[in-house]
């Protein structure tokens, strides 16, 4: 759809002249009559707005300057077929003086919303059903990242249509907003520190976590398993290490991100399925493959993942848990694949680096929900999971592993 090029806001004041807006259908409109028409209809005399769709025209005009059969008929005068559609917009003949002094005093109001969060008709549906409930609002046409609407200013402001809008969990306001880049971040991250204290609060329980985890494994070996099992550092101590890793990094992902309560957007949801799905597949799914071989490694990568990607995509519903899941099947069957093929080409070399990349994309992430979900958002709710909760989940998960490691089922290669 094709928009009339018109400032972003621009006001008028309604009078005693009869509005009208009329639908004319056009059978044979293209991209290169449209252009001529739009061309057209800005310098038709009376024309107040218009928005040319790809079949038709909605088109706001002065009846007491200029009528819809000649309206039609320009637009016929271009070669194009057309047919009408009348709507009346206003008519102070049918009303009483007290209406029509209501009428006189009316501000109506042009403006644009910048709503970058608009990623499919899902969610143009969703806005546009939030806008016909709205009184005082005349008109409006939604774009991939904004929203163009007329209103009566007496009767509704536009930080109310920011606030609708927020509503729906995207993000708007009445300028166009600005992502920083990466050196603007990082400047903002050590200046306005209290900004970022939930994020600030994932780093530090993450690592504390993951110190308790080798704490606990340090006295579990030195007390049994050392004694008990031959070879066993050789055979386990680095792997458990990465599990440690791999057990804190992602449940400090999923709890920062649990921290928020709050509307996410289709597109953002699905990407957070996606993420946490394909991390803990990638990651536990490598460690316990790496001592267990492909079948352990595989089941237990995808459980984990599954489990995981499904929980955290589905903030936006059934497709972000949909993306979770299947990320979820894929990445941990790759995981335990990728640490089997390579087990006796460099593998301990091979791990350090592999597992640097995937804690990096779980800080990427969070710097994505940071500011595709939390930033500009005041009104955002935040619920706690305190350290003991989140740290005794952690605990337990990664005791569970364990002992799969341990004493689950294991391939030729590495019983």
């Amino acid at each position: 759809m094709i928009k009339n090029n018109v400032l972003d806001t621009e006001e008028t004041i309604s009078d005693e002249n009869k509005m009208m807006k009329t639908k004319i259908y056009i059978k044979n409109l293209n991209d290169d009559n449209t252009r001529v028409l739009e061309d057209k209809i800005a310098y038709i005399e009376g024309i107040e707005d218009y928005d040319i769709y790809p079949d038709s025209i909605d088109v706001l005009y002065n009846e007491q300057m200029i009528n819809a059969e000649n309206l039609a008929l320009a637009i016929e005068n271009l070669g194009l077929e057309t047919s009408l559609k009348h709507t009346k917009a206003a008519d102070n003949s049918e009303t009483t003086p007290e209406e029509q002094n209501h009428k006189k005093e009316s501000k109506i109001i042009k403006t644009k919303i910048y709503i970058p969060d608009i990623e499919c008709e899902s969610c143009s549906r969703l806005i546009e059903k939030k806008m016909t409930r709205i009184e005082g609002v005349k008109n409006y046409k939604i774009h991939f990242d904004s929203m163009d609407i007329q209103y009566d200013e007496n009767m509704i402001k536009a930080e109310d249509f920011v606030t609708a809008v927020e509503d729906l969990g995207f993000r708007a306001s009445v300028r166009p907003f600005e992502r920083k880049s990466f050196k603007e971040r990082w400047k903002d991250f050590r200046e306005n520190s209290h900004k970022y204290g939930m994020i600030y609060k994932t780093f530090r329980y993450g690592l504390l976590t993951f110190l308790i985890l080798v704490l606990i494994q340090v006295i579990a070996i030195a007390g049994f398993w050392n004694n008990t099992i031959p070879n066993f550092l050789e055979h386990y101590a680095w792997w458990l290490i990465y599990l440690d890793i791999s057990i804190a990094s992602i449940g400090a992902a999923i709890w920062y991100m649990a921290s928020y309560k709050g509307t996410v957007t289709c597109m953002t949801g699905m990407m957070i399925g996606m993420t946490v799905g394909m991390q803990a597949g990638m990651m536990i799914g490598a460690v316990v493959g790496g001592t267990n071989g492909f079948f352990t490694g595989a089941m237990v990568g995808m459980t984990i993942a599954v489990i995981a990607g499904t929980i955290t995509g589905a903030v936006c519903g059934i497709m972000g848990a949909v993306q979770g899941m299947m990320s979820g099947v894929m990445a941990g069957t790759m995981g335990a694949m990728i640490t089997v093929m390579i087990f006796t080409d460099h593998v301990f070399i091979f791990m350090p680096y592999y597992m640097i990349i995937n804690v990096l994309i779980l800080i990427g992430l969070i710097y994505l929900f940071y500011e595709e979900v939390v930033e500009g958002k005041k009104d955002l709710k935040k619920k706690h999971t305190d350290f003991a909760t989140f740290a005794s989940a952690c605990v337990i998960i990664t005791a569970i592993i364990t002992l799969i490691m341990i004493y689950g089922p294991k391939s030729p290669l590495f019983a």
